[in-house]
């Protein structure tokens, strides 16, 4: 049909171009040249845009047929893109969406990350450069993308070589032992990764122009429960486990628990016997654990005997059995429609709503909720299992023992996973504090031999002026001394002249009675004289 309206279109151009040059021919005769010349010009130009129309009119349609083509193609892409990332429409993702795998992924791996081990570091301007050694399934073409994003977080960790004496297996495997600190990757390439410190927890000073080992980890490890299970591998025995525990993994001497030993101090060896306790008991029944307690007593001793009364509830997990058929909600509501889906929010919207249901894909379940069978076992917690608790509307939850849905069979202790991150950023901002404080501390303590110099600069001139003082005392002793002799002398002549003058004094009374003695006398023989020349 196509072509058949080619070849209309054909004759009716050849057709018309034979009229018009008929016509052109019979004008001529009437028509001056100017005016032919300008017909025959207009007519080519008609024509020129008549096939140019034509041309464009068909790519039109052609592409208006492929562009018809295409938009099928593309919603069928994106309604199996769709089928793809999310599953069919509803209210859940389906098991085989890319979502869904992609959460099962996360949770598998939720923790970890991507990590690079065995790679070699150097400090380079302040910039931590690692070396990666290539996979052995690494493409050799060093232009495809690089592993590592710019810009995303790093953390790295020292990583040394097991010697172990109770597993000789294990001598010469690589594992990380020293916190290097947080990092954000300024560029990265296959083979070498540099990285810019932004929370560090080692001396530069004390690792420049060294090379060392290093493992890189996306994430930041997370705290399992695997130490132990790692140890046990080893001794099923609690007193080797215990002597693993403390000085191949905590690296803890006997010494430290040695009453005897004249460093002993009760309060630090009361905490690493609770740390020894904490992972060591890490996972087993109240029983057990007591049965252990009882053993480690008599073979090493025990400070804190009582470790079963000292567990506190979040620590304390109860292996329950369904009376009856149950079922838990463990997915938030979702209405599964583009605006309201919980699922592709989840970003804005946290994991988990105010209840605790998942709201993270990473999280969700197939289904939105977990049904139990009668005389199915689970551990719950024991708020959960037997206290009971109050949600954040203010309701007070039944345990499930309280509403007869489970007995308990059995208790365990888990201990309280440490959140690394956080830990090292306290342990940051504690040793910027500290810092700060022997900052302060230095400042002052500057101050202070400042005024000290000062001080000892006034004891020294009051010292001299001490001596001269001594000096002045002295002679001045020496002057009293002199003088007192001269007082001691004047004292010896004045008692003697007072002596003498006594003396004298006694005398003169006597000589001034004898006179007047003798005047009395001479009195009373000049009246007898006269009474006799009188009487006479």
């Amino acid at each position: 049909m196509e072509d058949l309206f080619r070849w209309l279109m054909l004759g009716g151009f050849v057709l018309g171009t034979i009229f018009f040059i008929v016509l052109l021919v019979l004008s001529a005769k009437s028509w001056r040249v100017l005016h032919i010349l300008a017909m025959l010009f207009v007519f080519s130009c008609a024509a020129t845009f008549g096939v140019f129309f034509a041309m464009t009119t068909k790519t039109y349609t052609a592409w208006k047929k492929t562009d018809v083509v295409n938009q099928k193609k593309v919603e069928t892409a994106r309604a199996e893109m769709e089928d793809l990332l999310y599953g069919e429409d509803g209210a859940e993702f389906a098991p085989d969406s890319l979502v869904a795998l992609k959460g099962q992924l996360n949770r598998e791996i939720i923790g970890r990350g991507r990590v690079w081990r065995n790679a070699t570091a150097v400090l380079q301007d302040g910039n931590l450069v690692a070396q990666i050694p290539p996979s052995p399934d690494a493409e050799a073409d060093q232009a495809s993308p690089t592993v590592i994003d710019p810009e995303s977080p790093m953390f790295v960790f020292l990583e040394t070589a097991i010697q172990s004496a109770s597993n000789p297996s294990l001598d010469g495997v690589m594992v990380p032992v020293t916190y290097l600190g947080e990092f954000v990757v300024e560029s990265a390439t296959q083979t070498q990764v540099v990285l810019r410190p932004t929370l560090v927890f080692y001396d530069p000073a004390a690792y420049a122009g060294q090379q060392w080992t290093v493992v890189l980890y996306e994430k930041m490890p997370g705290d399992t429960h695997d130490l132990l299970i790692q140890a046990e591998t080893i001794s099923d025995d609690p007193i080797q486990t215990r002597e693993i525990l403390q000085k191949e993994i905590f690296n803890i001497s006997d010494d430290l628990f040695n009453p005897d030993d004249p460093n002993f101090d009760l309060e630090v060896a009361t905490k690493a016997e609770a740390l020894l306790d904490q992972y060591q008991f890490d996972g087993k029944t109240l029983g057990e654990i007591d049965d252990i307690i009882e053993q480690l007593a008599d073979a090493k001793g025990r400070i804190n005997t009582d470790f079963v009364e000292t567990i506190e509830p979040n620590e304390e997990w109860l292996l329950v059995k369904f009376l009856k058929d149950h079922s838990v909600e463990v997915n938030a509501p979702n209405s599964g429609d583009d605006a309201t889906d919980v699922r592709r929010t989840a970003v804005q919207r946290g994991f988990y709503d105010n209840k605790g249901l998942a709201i993270s894909a990473d999280l969700r379940l197939e289904e939105d909720n977990v049904t139990f069978a009668k005389d199915d076992t689970v551990l719950v917690d024991r708020l959960t299992g037997e206290d009971g608790y109050v949600d954040p509307d203010g309701i007070r939850i039944n345990s499930l023992v309280e509403d007869e849905i489970v007995q308990i069979e059995e208790r365990y202790f888990f201990r309280t996973l440490n959140d690394y991150p956080l830990l090292f950023r306290e342990l940051n901002i504690a040793g910027y504090q500290l810092d700060k404080m022997l900052e302060e501390e230095r400042r002052q303590t500057a101050t202070m031999e400042v005024a000290l110099k000062k001080a000892d600069a006034q004891i020294t001139k009051g010292e001299e002026e001490q001596l001269q003082l001594n000096a002045d005392i002295e002679n001045l002793q020496n002057d009293v001394d002199v003088a007192q002799a001269h007082l001691d002398k004047l004292a010896s002549l004045l008692m003697a002249r007072q002596q003498k003058i006594n003396a004298l004094f006694v005398q003169t009374q006597a000589m001034a009675q004898r006179k007047a003695d003798l005047e009395s006398g001479l009195v009373k023989e000049i009246d007898d004289r006269t009474e006799d020349a009188i009487q006479n």
